[in-house]
């Protein structure tokens, strides 16, 4: 046991040497754009038939208040809506999907796409993948 705490206290004065020795850098802020957090959503096994529901969260890092001006899937089966058109900087919005599962077999995916306008004639497009095994 003493042994052990010896190793503990070397290491932990050789890990306050290193750190003291650094600086300590803040994290670079989050590149500019409009992110679905996640970008991808592993929905794992379900059945065929299925209604698959849920949200996905999209942040603005823009400067500028951005304007959702329409949202769409790669497939009919899925119905979505957004909680709010206008995101402040800074802010978010969530998308709610209902995903029918109809009577796919094996790996599936669908894309969430939306497209906004975040200033003087700049439109920006984001998507979201879910993806289930059926």
């Amino acid at each position: 046991m003493l042994r052990f705490a010896t190793l503990f206290a070397a290491f932990a004065c050789f890990t306050v040497s290193i750190v003291a020795g650094f600086r300590i850098i803040q994290k670079p802020p989050p590149p500019l754009g409009f992110w679905a957090e996640p970008n991808i959503v592993q929905l794992n096994e379900h059945y065929e038939g299925e209604i698959l529901r849920g949200t996905v969260r999209f942040r603005n890092t823009y400067p500028t208040t951005i304007h959702v001006l329409e949202w769409s899937s790669t497939c009919s089966c899925t119905g979505m809506s957004v909680t709010d058109r206008e995101i402040p900087p800074g802010g978010e919005t969530k998308l709610a999907y209902e995903w029918h599962i109809g009577s796919r077999k094996g790996r599936s995916q669908e894309t969430l796409s939306i497209l906004y306008h975040f200033g003087p004639e700049q439109v920006g497009f984001s998507s979201v993948h879910l993806r289930a095994i059926v």
